[in-house]
Protein backbone atom coordinates (compact mmCIF):
# COMPACT_ATOMS: atom_id res chain seq x y z
CA UNK A 1 0.00 0.00 0.00
CA UNK A 2 1.43 3.33 -0.61
CA UNK A 3 -0.12 6.88 -0.64
CA UNK A 4 0.98 9.91 -2.82
CA UNK A 5 4.58 9.54 -2.86
CA UNK A 6 4.26 6.02 -1.57
CA UNK A 7 1.83 5.59 -4.48
CA UNK A 8 4.06 6.86 -6.94
CA UNK A 9 6.91 4.13 -5.59
CA UNK A 10 4.43 1.58 -5.13
CA UNK A 11 3.55 1.88 -8.82
CA UNK A 12 7.36 1.24 -9.82
CA UNK A 13 7.08 -1.51 -6.95
CA UNK A 14 4.31 -3.72 -8.24
CA UNK A 15 5.72 -3.65 -11.80
CA UNK A 16 8.71 -5.00 -11.18
CA UNK A 17 7.68 -7.68 -8.32
CA UNK A 18 5.08 -10.50 -9.39
CA UNK A 19 4.61 -11.52 -5.79
CA UNK A 20 2.08 -9.09 -4.26
CA UNK A 21 -1.65 -10.50 -3.49
CA UNK A 22 -2.80 -6.77 -4.14
CA UNK A 23 -1.50 -3.81 -4.30
CA UNK A 24 -3.54 -0.50 -3.06
CA UNK A 25 -2.61 2.98 -3.96
CA UNK A 26 -3.86 5.98 -2.57
CA UNK A 27 -4.26 9.31 -4.06
CA UNK A 28 -1.50 9.01 -6.50
CA UNK A 29 -1.67 9.32 -10.29
CA UNK A 30 0.37 9.35 -13.73
CA UNK A 31 3.32 10.91 -12.18
CA UNK A 32 5.76 12.81 -12.70
CA UNK A 33 3.62 15.28 -14.68
CA UNK A 34 6.19 17.38 -16.28
CA UNK A 35 8.11 13.83 -17.67
CA UNK A 36 6.81 15.27 -21.44
CA UNK A 37 8.67 18.85 -21.23
CA UNK A 38 11.66 17.94 -19.24
CA UNK A 39 13.78 16.71 -22.16
CA UNK A 40 13.14 13.26 -21.23
CA UNK A 41 14.49 13.09 -17.77
CA UNK A 42 12.16 11.77 -15.53
CA UNK A 43 10.41 9.50 -18.45
CA UNK A 44 12.13 6.77 -17.34
CA UNK A 45 11.07 6.80 -14.11
CA UNK A 46 7.10 7.35 -15.34
CA UNK A 47 4.67 5.78 -13.32
CA UNK A 48 3.31 4.73 -16.99
CA UNK A 49 6.06 2.44 -17.73
CA UNK A 50 5.23 0.18 -14.69
CA UNK A 51 1.80 0.28 -14.46
CA UNK A 52 0.75 -2.18 -17.19
CA UNK A 53 3.31 -4.77 -15.64
CA UNK A 54 1.54 -4.71 -12.42
CA UNK A 55 -0.02 -8.50 -11.75
CA UNK A 56 -1.69 -8.49 -8.86
CA UNK A 57 -5.37 -6.96 -8.07
CA UNK A 58 -5.32 -3.00 -8.16
CA UNK A 59 -7.43 -0.68 -5.80
CA UNK A 60 -6.72 2.54 -6.45
CA UNK A 61 -8.38 4.95 -3.63
CA UNK A 62 -8.05 8.78 -4.98
CA UNK A 63 -9.40 12.14 -3.57
CA UNK A 64 -12.07 14.84 -5.77
CA UNK A 65 -9.89 17.87 -4.40
CA UNK A 66 -6.22 16.31 -5.19
CA UNK A 67 -7.86 16.55 -9.45
CA UNK A 68 -9.05 13.65 -11.82
CA UNK A 69 -7.06 13.87 -14.78
CA UNK A 70 -3.55 12.45 -13.41
CA UNK A 71 -5.34 9.28 -11.18
CA UNK A 72 -7.57 8.67 -14.15
CA UNK A 73 -4.54 8.46 -16.74
CA UNK A 74 -2.66 5.80 -13.92
CA UNK A 75 -5.62 3.52 -13.64
CA UNK A 76 -6.24 3.28 -17.51
CA UNK A 77 -3.21 1.80 -17.67
CA UNK A 78 -3.29 -0.79 -15.13
CA UNK A 79 -4.62 -4.26 -16.05
CA UNK A 80 -7.31 -5.61 -14.77
CA UNK A 81 -8.65 -6.97 -12.27
CA UNK A 82 -8.37 -3.39 -11.02
CA UNK A 83 -11.02 -0.64 -9.65
CA UNK A 84 -10.56 3.18 -8.59
CA UNK A 85 -12.75 4.92 -5.62
CA UNK A 86 -13.31 8.29 -5.46
CA UNK A 87 -13.90 10.81 -2.21
CA UNK A 88 -14.69 14.52 -1.47
CA UNK A 89 -11.33 14.92 0.07
CA UNK A 90 -8.36 16.99 -0.52
CA UNK A 91 -4.96 15.41 -1.56
CA UNK A 92 -5.03 13.54 1.93
CA UNK A 93 -7.66 10.86 2.64
CA UNK A 94 -8.77 11.08 6.50
CA UNK A 95 -8.52 7.94 8.16
CA UNK A 96 -12.21 8.43 9.38
CA UNK A 97 -13.59 8.79 5.82
CA UNK A 98 -11.83 6.17 4.15
CA UNK A 99 -14.09 2.48 5.47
Amino acid sequence: MGGSMGGYFGTMVAGLEDRFATVVLTVTGAWPPEAATDGGVNRFGHTLNFAPRVSAPILMVNATGDGRELPEELFRAMPEPRKQVWYESDHYLPPSSVQ
